[in-house]
């Protein structure tokens, strides 16, 4: 093969190289010509359609027209102005739009794409679903709240307190104690926006549940959920008959901190379970105050040894008062002890004190 030939093949190659580049700028061109079109079709229409949508809320004969004036992939236009309006509107008109979404029948389809095998498309779903805040869409987000997908979760608990339908707020009240931090505090939020009190269903799911950690944040939810009632609830929990849920209320109430909230507090010093005695110390420890240095230190004296230790933790928590009762501690137990009639309890307090 002579040069000439070679230098034809590179002629012809540069060629092809150089229609294809040209054909993929043309595609590009087109591709973009084509998008601007769309979007100023998209625009133009939402400019039409905007102020029959308006009209068309809550108002069946505006619907109507509403209807009679969609062209061809107008539904979707009207469905993204819809969602948009659901954001920035109360709750009431949020109720009509979701009423003139199933009217236009664009409802359905957005609960069948909570079924959809894209997570995005089912996340997407749920949170367009919690913004026009229909009730009927709480049974199929229901299924969500165990998707593999801890965005799809998150989701759907957002959706449900956005809702606020009764049985699906309920179903948030379990997902408390859930392993996962970021599921456990979203339900928390969204029990506490949602604006119904379901704070009774707390109080029936801490009788029946024996995981300890769903227990614990569910007590720790009750401060949050209706706070004009969290003291009532609270100081009726500490008169349970699961010891547990006795002692996981003192850290609550102590965070309240109110008078009743405190005596509440130095009746559980006196309980019968020496768990519940111990959180009750350290409860009252937390609050910090000198006055109450006295019931430390009669807890410090206490029979079981963690209660004393709490006791002495928490004299210790309050620096010049709480030291100084606590040194007085050991120097009287010190004159016991050379006195050589220590009575046992003492004994067990030297033990913790060393300890």
């Amino acid at each position: 093969m002579g040069s000439r030939d070679v230098n034809a093949w590179i002629l012809v190659a540069a060629t092809g190289a150089m229609a294809v580049v040209a054909l993929l700028f043309l595609a590009l061109l087109i591709q973009h010509r084509i998008g601007m079109a769309i979007v100023r079709h998209v625009e133009r229409r939402q400019r039409v359609l905007l102020p029959l949508v308006l009209r068309a809320i809550g108002n069946p004969d505006a619907a109507s027209v509403l209807r009679q004036s969609l062209q061809p992939f107008d539904l979707g236009i009207v469905r993204d102005l819809l969602l948009q309006l659901a954001m920035d509107l109360r709750e009431q008109d949020a109720t009509d739009i979701a009423y003139l979404c199933d009217q236009l029948g664009l409802l359905e389809p957005e609960i069948r794409c909570l079924f959809a095998l894209r997570s995005r498309t089912r996340r997407r779903a749920a949170a367009n679903l919690g913004l026009l805040r229909t009730v009927a869409a709480v049974e199929p987000l229901l299924e969500l709240l165990d998707d593999r997908h801890i965005n799809v979760r998150l989701a759907a608990i957002d959706a449900l307190g956005d809702i606020g339908d009764e049985p699906g707020l309920v179903a948030l009240i379990p997902l408390l104690g859930d392993p996962e931090p970021a599921i456990a505090w979203r339900a928390l939020e969204a029990l506490c926006r949602s604006g119904h009190d379901v704070g009774v269903q707390v109080l029936r799911y801490l009788e029946l549940t024996r995981d300890s950690k769903a227990s614990r944040a569910a007590v720790d939810s009750m401060q949050w959920l209706e706070p004009q009632k969290a003291e009532d609830r609270l100081c009726a929990l500490a008169r349970s008959m699961r010891s547990s849920l006795r002692a996981q209320t003192a850290r609550v109430l102590a965070a309240i901190g109110s008078g009743r909230c405190e005596t509440t507090l130095h009746d559980l010093l006196s309980d019968r379970s020496p768990d519940v005695r111990a959180q009750a110390a350290k409860a009252l420890g937390s609050l910090g105050r000198s006055d109450l240095v006295p019931a430390l230190r009669r807890a410090f004296e206490d029979e079981s040894w963690p209660v004393r230790m709490e006791a002495a933790r928490a004299l210790l928590g309050m620096k010049e008062p709480g030291i100084t009762a606590f040194l007085e501690e050991l120097t009287e137990l010190g004159r016991v002890r050379r006195a050589g009639d220590a009575p046992i309890v003492k004994r067990g307090v030297a033990r913790a004190r060393v300890a």
